[in-house]
């Protein structure tokens, strides 16, 4: 979705209107929300309301669309100028994503820790103390 949101802020900063820019989208857009875009455009070019058009993005979507829509019809309704919001929701969705991939990152911890119980720590005990086991093991048949 951040993905789609800086597309669309660059084909409406560049002055397009808001169709123009999701078909300008629709290119470069992440294989996820191509066939949102698809069922909107569809959608525009039967003449459907614009309202009514972007609901194809919450349908496909889900919840994550529905600021993108809201904004939109917002901005359509009230007359609005439409890039700086969509460009603030990009930095939230950007703001999110990058906190799940921290909280992801800091689950590799724990995930590696299954590894260094069963491979690395038997390893060590062997190759440190084993020798030191049988040392004495040896010392105790020759007394």
């Amino acid at each position: 979705m951040p993905d789609l949101l800086d597309l669309l802020v660059v084909g409406l900063t560049a002055g397009l209107p808001v169709h123009l820019a999701l078909e300008m989208s629709r290119s470069t857009a992440p294989r996820v929300v191509l066939p949102a875009l698809d069922a909107t455009l569809q959608r525009l070019e039967r003449g459907e309301r614009r309202a009514d058009a972007l609901d194809a993005l919450v349908d496909h979507l889900g919840t994550r669309a529905l600021a993108l829509v809201g904004a939109v019809t917002a901005a359509w309704r009230d007359g609005l100028p439409l890039a700086p919001t969509i460009d603030r929701l990009a930095d939230d969705a950007r703001a999110h994503r990058r906190r799940l991939a921290e909280a992801e990152a800091r689950r590799i911890p724990v995930r590696l820790s299954v590894p260094l119980v069963c491979c690395t720590l038997p390893s060590f005990v062997c190759l440190s103390i084993g020798p030191l086991v049988i040392g004495a093991l040896s010392s105790l048949r020759t007394v």
